[in-house]
């Protein structure tokens, strides 16, 4: 299965869940199309690589999450950018404390005369 296939496949399982499909092992492979044994090799994944908390509630009879949370595909930083990061991204030479000042002198509450003043 390609690294594609097994995305798709992923998200359309999500999005059974969260619209809490009933169904069991058999009737979601074939909503979604696959064997009864790729299904299980699916949530597999998920659960070992995604670390996704898949149980089947068999009173509801569906598949669900044990814990509430939402799985998310994308890039998240870990860290913030350092100065020299942000010349990368932005190309410029400001530094990131200079841009902090700026910003704060920007949304800068008046203390003398009116709003006015500074509108």
């Amino acid at each position: 299965m390609s690294t594609e296939e097994k995305m798709r496949l992923v998200v359309a399982l999500d999005t059974m869940i969260n619209r809490k499909i009933p169904g069991n092992a058999n009737e979601y492979a074939g909503k979604l199309r696959i064997s009864r044994r790729a299904f299980f090799r699916l949530i597999d994944f998920m659960k070992t690589e995604m670390a996704a908390p898949i149980v089947h509630d068999k009173i509801e009879n569906r598949f669900k999450y044990s814990l509430d949370g939402k799985l998310y595909f994308g890039f998240v930083a870990t860290s913030p950018l350092g100065e020299n990061e942000i010349k990368k991204v932005n190309g410029g030479t400001i530094s990131y404390t200079t841009f902090l000042i700026r910003a704060k002198n920007l949304f800068r509450v008046p203390t003398t005369g009116t709003l006015g003043d500074y509108v």
